[in-house]
């Protein structure tokens, strides 16, 4: 078994990742960091800091809902196997079938 790597979370962090997880129940990805390259789609929602995401190129770390498990994987392993480059460059099409959102601003 691997070790998960410990990660430390900011106060502002850890109070969006609870607002959220609270409010919002009908998700699918959670976007922790993404990159200002593409530029990313957001479109703001009612929660401080939370964005539903409908383009990104690419980002430092994500949360997955058990929803979209499947076929995020086989997605990454279609991309893997074709040598098609970066995985967050094609996850883009899973986002017409499923709610992504993105946490921005924190502090």
């Amino acid at each position: 078994m691997q070790a998960v790597p410990s990660v430390t979370l900011s106060i502002g962090m850890m109070t969006t990742l609870k607002f959220f997880f609270i409010k919002v129940k009908n998700w699918d990805v959670l976007l922790l960091y993404e990159s200002t390259h593409g530029p990313p789609i957001n479109i703001e929602t009612n929660i401080k800091n939370i964005y539903q995401n409908y383009w990104c190129q690419s980002t430092a770390g994500f949360i997955l809902h058990k929803n979209i498990y499947h076929e995020f994987k086989n997605n990454c392993e279609k991309i893997l196997k074709y040598n098609q480059g970066p995985i967050d460059f094609y996850w883009n099409s899973l986002k017409n079938n499923y709610k992504w959102y993105a946490i921005k601003n924190i502090n």
